[in-house]
């Protein structure tokens, strides 16, 4: 759908989910978007929280490609992987910016205190070279299955 309205229209931006639970826009989208010079509006970048300190009490159920199991073991990577240098949440909300496509990210918040992580983010530097090929490493190259 997304190749249609870059042929046939003036879109600027698109709005897709992207995390990195969830890498698809990564397969074709944002080099096509990168190419067009169209910017992508990242939604869903904590995953419904998941990709937080926090993240362990959400996994009650498989989310996309991962097994309640294998995103135990992801989140128990990552915070490894971030301790020290920066918050899970933080890394997480670097992830879609460290892509140049990507123009802004939407996380959500249902609390004061998730929104203080949030903005928190801000303060933070960007994901390094190294920490975002961890990251890579780490996590799923999921792909889209419909929508072809």
């Amino acid at each position: 759908m997304i190749r249609e309205y870059v042929q046939r229209s003036s879109i600027v931006s698109v709005m897709s989910q992207y995390s990195i639970l969830d890498r698809r826009p990564e397969e074709d989208i944002l080099p096509l978007l990168e190419q067009h010079g169209i910017r992508l509006i990242a939604r869903g970048p904590l995953a419904r929280g998941i990709l937080t300190e926090n993240g362990r009490a959400k996994l009650k159920q498989d989310y996309l490609d991962y097994s309640v199991q294998e995103l135990a073991g992801l989140h128990n990577q990552l915070t490894q992987q971030t301790s020290g240098s920066r918050t899970l949440t933080q890394a997480a909300l670097h992830y879609p910016l460290a892509h140049s496509p990507v123009a802004a990210i939407i996380p959500g918040a249902s609390s004061i205190e998730q929104l203080r992580l949030n903005v928190a983010a801000v303060e933070s530097a960007p994901l390094s070279p190294h920490e975002l090929g961890t990251i890579r490493k780490a996590s799923k190259a999921n792909v889209y299955t419909a929508h072809r």
